[in-house]
């Protein structure tokens, strides 16, 4: 079994090292599920912030930042589009 500290690095490591699209599924795949998955199991998702690096980190507050006020993914595509569009 994998120690979460373990898992994390890699995820980190992903982040820093990873061409675009290993990012992208690094940060949507991974870290916007377990998001997700914490929360609508009842666990507070900042419980894993001690565990992320430097960079998941960044990652872990931008997927913060695009979800705050949104209920569900038409949410955050709607208001890409909207800006998108400017």
């Amino acid at each position: 079994m994998l120690l979460p500290l373990t898992v994390f690095a890699i995820i980190e490591r992903l982040i820093v090292e990873g061409e675009d699209n290993v990012q992208g599924l690094a940060i949507v795949g991974v870290l916007e599920d377990l998001q997700n998955i914490a929360e609508n199991t009842n666990v507070d998702p900042e419980k894993f912030l001690p565990w992320l690096g430097p960079k998941s980190g960044i990652a872990w507050a931008w997927l913060n930042q695009l979800w705050e006020g949104k209920s569900n993914l038409m949410d955050v595509l709607r208001e890409e589009t909207r800006d998108n569009s400017l």
